[in-house]
């Protein structure tokens, strides 16, 4: 008798089954990790544009408030916009679009979020008063001369974003707000 050169069909079964097994469970990790890497992504670029607006409006960029637009609509957006909150009639903040973009300031959330605050079809608005930074106390509506900042200390006060994730809703992150436009992240 010879001795045998290479392997049976079963063995090469087995080892290609272990294989798929382990590549499936590998592949559903990935993709988990990427859908938590989009929560964190997006939740960091949000506390961003919401500092952004907070500087520009303390530095007078271009005489203006400044501040951040979240929509929940499909997709889900959210934006960095310039309006003058003190001079003048008040403010329809209902009607700021994109057309009222500055520069590149925009983005989508991602198709695996889901924003759970404001609600469906809502949007929010975080507008800092020019030259202190402070956090509007908008109504979402419209913002005048007369518009108050919030008191300072009470956590009510503070303005948040909530979202999770699309498949997952055990995590989520919030973008909250406080009186002094601190923009703070948890889980």
């Amino acid at each position: 008798m010879q001795g045998r050169a290479g392997f049976s069909l079963v063995e090469l079964l087995i080892v290609m089954g272990i294989v798929a097994i382990i590549g499936r469970f590998t592949v559903l990790n990935l993709l988990s990790l990427a859908a938590q890497s989009d929560l964190d992504a997006t939740a960091s670029n949000l506390a961003v544009y919401i500092r952004d607006a907070q500087v520009k409006s303390i530095n007078l960029i271009d005489d203006s408030d400044w501040g951040v637009r979240i929509y929940n609509t499909n997709p889900a957006e959210f934006f960095l916009y310039k309006i003058d909150c003190l001079n003048g009639a008040s403010n329809n903040l209902t009607a700021i679009t994109k057309a009222n973009l500055y520069q590149d300031y925009y983005k989508n959330f991602k198709g695996t979020l889901k924003i759970t605050n404001p609600a469906a079809t809502q949007s929010k608005n975080f507008i800092f008063k020019r030259a202190t930074g402070e956090l509007y106390n908008d109504n979402g509506v419209t913002c005048s001369a007369s518009t108050t900042t919030y008191a300072c200390g009470d956590a009510a006060s503070d303005k948040a974003i909530a979202f999770e994730l699309l498949n997952d809703a055990t995590k989520k992150r919030t973008v909250a707000v406080n009186c002094y436009g601190k923009a703070t992240i948890t889980n």
